[in-house]
């Protein structure tokens, strides 16, 4: 899981109806990240065909608390980063009187309050004081020899194919006791998303977190078209000597008309792909010298024999990536990291468990209830 940190920076934010207007929109602020949520070039792959891709704005979330209202409660609470915004209602902290925004990006957010002078609220006012911000910090992690992380948009110039694969995975943004974590995570089938239990270990996890598909770079370095998801529940609950988390996504984002899904093969013995958000980054694909290493061996529960080794580069937050491969079918699921301080070969490979216990261990629970069947699963 990505690295965190947690800054208290406390601001309050007032607000009186002002008879014939509309809407009252407020300062923009910054949330005092500075440097903090901007990544350098360094530890991020090329882009030939952009002239400067030299920041990747992290996200961040700020928690709004104190909420207190008079009068009408017929207005939202809309905060923006210049590329996304999220409205919040009276609904969304009519119990706890707080809530944590959605995934912004870079260092500043402004707050917009709209509502219509039909029952609207006579004052409003809240406190923002804490953010919950990305930090990527230490050194290059689970890198085999040299870096061939590539832009997503590169490897599918050469391999068409990919591209629908790639589609289907996506950017988890979660919060648990406040602090910010990035995982990778991707469609089974429409509505399931398979990832790590270490990343979504429980339901208030879930509840927290924010799925972001299409979140890449073009070649020539804007950004491409993206669309955010939430948790709705754990399907399967989180399974601890599998590191396996199935979770349920509000609509239908593995629709095949939508972002499409991945189906699970045990075919393994060739070249493999692995789709990532390495440290919360724009999507990458690992593919040079990507290969299995340690055929079986031990993960989350020795001395079960439930993972394989691999090569493919990954880092932080590339946690719950799946490995596919050459038909673009799912063998394994990445959780696992390169330890220096373990025992050969675990010093120098990465781990991913073995898609056949997953597939076996999801039978099992659809045999035991069939409200969690996932097509192709069992």
């Amino acid at each position: 899981m990505g690295s965190v940190v947690t800054l208290r920076s406390p601001r309050s934010y007032s607000y009186r109806h002002i008879p014939g207007r509309s809407r009252y929109v407020s300062r923009e602020f910054s949330v005092g990240i500075g440097k903090t949520c901007n990544e350098s070039a360094e530890h991020l792959p090329k882009l030939d065909g952009a002239a400067n891709i030299p920041i990747t704005p992290c996200f961040f979330q700020v928690r709004v608390s104190d909420i207190s209202w008079t009068g009408g409660a017929n207005f939202t609470i809309k905060m923006s980063d210049g590329f996304t915004s999220f409205s919040y209602s009276p609904n969304d902290f009519s119990v706890e009187k707080a809530f944590w925004s959605g995934p912004l990006r870079g260092s500043r957010v402004s707050f917009t309050i709209d509502y219509t002078l039909a029952n609207a609220p006579d004052t409003l006012s809240f406190d923002v004081n804490e953010a919950a911000i990305d930090r990527r910090a230490g050194g290059v992690l689970s890198i085999t020899e040299q870096d061939n992380r590539e832009h997503t948009i590169v490897a599918v110039q050469e391999l068409p194919a990919l591209a629908a694969a790639s589609r289907s995975v996506a950017h988890l943004s979660l919060l648990a006791n406040g602090l910010r974590a990035t995982c990778t995570g991707f469609m089974i089938s429409a509505r399931h998303m398979m990832t790590n239990a270490h990343c979504v270990p429980d339901q208030s996890v879930c509840d927290s977190a924010y799925i972001t598909f299409g979140y890449r770079y073009e070649l020539d370095g804007t950004w491409a078209d993206y669309e955010i998801f939430r948790c709705v529940r754990l399907h399967i609950p989180s399974v601890g000597p599998l590191d396996l988390a199935v979770i349920e996504l509000n609509g239908e984002p593995g629709a095949a008309t939508a972002w499409g899904h991945l189906v699970p093969d045990t075919a393994r013995e060739k070249g493999l792909y692995l789709v990532q958000h390495p440290w919360g980054q724009p999507q990458q694909i690992s593919r040079v010298d990507c290969r299995v290493a340690t055929k079986s061996g031990v993960g989350n529960n020795p001395p079960q024999k439930t993972d394989f080794g691999h090569f493919c580069d990954t880092m932080q937050g590339s946690s719950g990536s799946p490995l596919l491969n050459e038909s673009y079918k799912i063998v394994g699921l990445h959780h696992l990291g390169i330890e220096r301080t373990d025992p050969a070969p675990w010093n120098e490979e990465n781990r991913a468990v073995k898609v056949e216990l997953i597939k076996r261990h999801m039978a099992t629970a659809c045999a035991a209830d069939s409200a969690k069947c996932v097509p192709g699963w069992h």
